[in-house]
């Protein structure tokens, strides 16, 4: 079996390669399954795996290092259930130190094993801070995002086709002096081909007799985690005229430009909207994207579930205080509208605190 760790900062699109990858498997009739994780306990990219029919698991409530015994516990799940060839265990976003914390623990404890840690990137963020820009981040935040890149096995540049034509070389020449020696793939992950060519890397990596674990401070680590606010809420809209898909949007698009007009650094934004037989995910990972609503005015539907998944560089008070005003506002402007707040969580994760730190 093949565990391919998948780290990286929030919205560096992990989710979206994973989803592809197993899709290109699944059409070589390959068998692949995977594990989310996060610090909450609604997750968006779990409804998006199981959309997709793709076999998931979920470590909730904190990180794979802090929660290894729930991680492993999926492994043994998976492989008895569905025997894949590969695992993918998508880290969440603002954890680090994974050599040390996962890696080094899953050889000890499943020698059999073989995994590959694949640290993802959004290349517009790593150009700024190589060329030295300010990326709105607080520098705790930075910090978290660097020390990341630090012990990629493979490093994947995403979201490439955003590039212009000439910050390309720029980009490749800094990432020669600073990583030299590091395998880099440059990728969109929505282009099956790029997919594919990381697929192959994998496939033909061959795992090191040492990987260097981090030298990390773990305070500014923790309060890198601590400057970030989580937000979870699943809500049920009920429209008597039957729009309820069309207001969900609205809700969508109120949400982020809130966030924006407030100059929040977003490290992911990203909403699940099912009705019907439809299901969709939506996501924000700057404040500078244009959000294009569906130009049909989709099937009619009384009933829509939205299930939001918010880590924004803020307080959880203020966060919180946000969505509930768009809430309201719409609720104001709807007299026929009615929303059930099913879930709701607002926090700021704990200190890092993983179960085991085998160094090398």
């Amino acid at each position: 079996m093949k565990i391919v760790l998948t780290g990286g900062f929030l919205g560096s699109g992990k989710s979206t390669a994973i989803r592809q990858a197993c899709g290109i498997l699944f059409g070589m009739d390959r068998k692949a399954a995977v594990i989310t994780n996060d610090q909450g306990l609604q997750q968006v990219d779990s409804a998006y795996m199981k959309a997709e029919n793709i076999p998931v698991c979920s470590v909730s409530n904190g990180c794979f290092c802090c929660r290894y015994p729930e991680l492993d516990q999926h492994l043994t799940t998976l492989t008895n259930q569905f025997e894949p060839e590969l695992i993918f265990a998508e880290s969440v976003g603002s954890c680090t130190d994974l050599i040390a914390t996962v890696v080094n623990p899953l050889l000890q404890f499943r020698p059999a094993a073989t995994v590959v840690l694949s640290i993802f990137a959004d290349a517009r963020m790593l150009l700024k801070i190589a060329e030295g820009q300010s990326v709105q981040f607080d520098s705790t935040v930075q910090y978290i995002y660097e020390k990341q890149l630090e012990e990629a096995d493979i490093l994947v540049l995403t979201k490439v086709d955003l590039l212009k034509d000439e910050e390309w070389e720029p980009l490749r020449q800094q990432l020669l002096n600073m990583y030299p020696g590091k395998q880099v793939l440059f990728q969109n992950s929505t282009n099956p081909e790029d997919v594919l060519e990381w697929l192959n890397a994998i496939a033909q990596f061959e795992p090191p007799t040492h990987r260097k674990s981090l030298d990390i401070d773990y305070t500014l680590y923790g309060q890198g985690e601590a400057m970030l606010a989580w937000l979870d809420e699943e809500l049920e809209l009920d429209s008597i005229t039957e729009d309820a898909p069309v207001i969900a949007h609205q809700l969508i698009e109120q949400i982020y430009q809130q966030i924006r007009q407030h100059y929040l650094p977003i490290g992911h934004l990203k909403f699940f909207l099912s009705y019907g037989n439809h299901q969709e995910k939506i996501s924000f990972t700057h404040t500078d994207e244009v959000y294009l609503k569906p130009t049909d005015t989709q099937e009619k539907s009384r009933r829509a579930t939205l299930l939001i998944n918010a880590r924004i560089q803020t307080t959880p008070e203020h966060l919180h205080q946000l969505v509930s005003e768009q809430l309201y506002a719409l609720l104001s402007a709807q007299d026929k509208l009615t929303i059930r707040v099913k879930e709701m969580a607002a926090f700021q994760p704990g200190f890092p605190t993983p179960t085991h730190r085998i160094s090398s």
